[in-house]
């Protein structure tokens, strides 16, 4: 469980270092120049606002929005208006014409050309012409026309991706799955590579564990993660159960279907219960709670064999 709760989090790691975004810097223009109206088309009896924008890095020099008053053909400028704010890196500039026609037609808005010097170099930034319909009071629009000439298209903007978070995560994915294919596969050859009955197979796993002496050198997580593999691997091979992988409750609830097994369950319900709280909380009981532990694996041998040994002399006798 330990195993698997860190893999998850391994992978939920990768997994947001996978899904990071690079956010694509761009570059603000050093000046930025735009016009615009409130209405393309309109009547005798309103005023048109005629806006340029001009913001502007504080690096510019030489730069104003220039009078076009003068330009402006067919339509009486009412009321011209000038505004400028500040921040810590731009300037901007704000021009408002507020426009009347008293007679009905087409007018043209002038393009707004602005020059101005980048690191002493002139350059020059421009506007298109706006197009402006004045209708008579009992007209109507058409909204179909199209008030800007020379309008840029929208720049397509690419963003870079970075795929090396789903490269580990798919590689992490791949080696998770070789590993645990690897584990099925040597946790079977434990007990089946030999032609071993589950008493010899227990027998000689029961003989190598008290080689190592874990209770005398202290070591009980090891001694319990070692004593309930061997309960899980004879219980599997005995009962033809999946021990090695199921829970407590589940290995429990498939040995209660076991008749040879009534007698041990609740000492079985015990020891799974005190190898839980060794292995997941550092919780061990007295020493001689874990000896007996043994001597309970020991009983469960000796009664199961004698059932295993008459069982198959009963299938010799079947066989001849």
């Amino acid at each position: 469980m330990k195993i698997a709760y860190k893999i998850f989090i391994i992978i939920c790691i990768l997994f947001n270092f996978g899904c990071d975004s690079q956010k694509t810097v761009v570059d603000k223009k050093k000046v930025e120049l735009s016009s615009s109206v409130n209405k393309i088309s309109s009547n005798l009896s309103d005023e048109i606002k005629f806006k340029i924008l001009l913001n502007y890095d504080k690096s510019i020099t030489d730069i104003k929005i220039p009078e076009i008053g003068p330009l402006i053909k067919g339509l009486r400028i009412i009321e011209p208006s000038d505004k400028k704010t500040k921040n810590a890196n731009r300037i901007y500039l704000e021009k408002i014409y507020t426009l009347q026609s008293d007679i009905t037609g087409t007018f043209i808005l002038p393009k707004v050309i602005v020059d101005y010097k980048e690191n002493n170099i002139k350059k020059t930034i421009s506007t298109g012409r706006i197009f402006v319909e004045v209708l008579a009071e009992d007209e109507k629009s058409d909204d179909s026309l199209e008030d800007i000439e020379e309008i840029d298209f929208i720049k397509t903007i690419k963003y870079q991706r970075d795929y090396r978070g789903f490269y580990a995560l798919f590689a992490l994915i791949i080696l998770i799955i070789i590993l645990y294919f690897l584990y099925k596969k040597y946790s079977q050859e434990t007990w089946e590579e030999q032609d071993l009955t589950a008493h010899e197979w227990v027998n000689e796993a029961l003989i190598e564990f008290q080689s190592k002496k874990y209770l005398e050198q202290a070591m009980y997580k090891e001694f319990y993660q070692s004593l309930s593999y061997i309960y899980r691997g004879f219980l599997s091979k005995r009962f033809n159960t999946n021990a090695l992988e199921s829970t407590r409750e589940e290995l429990l609830i498939s040995l209660n279907k076991v008749e040879e097994l009534k007698s041990f369950t609740d000492k079985l319900q015990q020891f799974f219960k005190e190898d839980e709280m060794a292995k997941f909380a550092d919780i061990y009981p007295k020493v001689e709670t874990m000896k007996s532990s043994i001597f309970l694996l020991n009983a469960i041998v000796e009664k199961t064999v004698l059932l295993e040994e008459s069982q198959e002399q009963e299938w010799e006798e079947v066989d001849e």
